[in-house]
Formats: C-alpha cells, sequence, structure tokens
C-alpha cells in the first residue's frame, strides 16, 4: 500500500508503536515523504498536506511529527 503512495499522511493517536514504527521505516526505506498528525480533525490534515507542500517550516510539539 505505501509503495503505492505519492506520500502517507497518518493520524499518530490511532496506530500502535510498532505500527507507526512500520510506517515511518517503510516511507523511509521507499523514499515516500510522510507526516503524521496528532489529531484526526481536518485541520491537522490540512497542517500534514502543508508540511509535505513545504509551506511550513516551522510545526507545534505535539502537532506534526515529520518523518
Amino acid at each position: 500500500m505505501v509503495s503505492a503512495a505519492d506520500a502517507v499522511v497518518c493520524q499518530a493517536g490511532c496506530v500502535s508503536h510498532t505500527a507507526y514504527y512500520r510506517l515511518k521505516e517503510a516511507c523511509k526505506k521507499l523514499g515516500k515523504p510522510c507526516v503524521f498528525v496528532q489529531s484526526p480533525g481536518v485541520g491537522s490534515f490540512a497542517r500534514g498536506l502543508a508540511v509535505l507542500r513545504g509551506e511550513t517550516a516551522v510545526m507545534r510539539v505535539g502537532q506534526l511529527s515529520n518523518c
């Protein structure tokens, strides 16, 4: 699934630590950009997309984690 994606946006609070690290490693191995967002809201998703587009270099602690 990750190999077919252009980028990955994942809500960090929904997955186990193991899944988080497996996804992060898979993205790194495949060269896919990924962002983990803290909350399920559309605002977090929009900020995640902005990070992927490179529109924001500053991330609030606890809000986003750019792989």
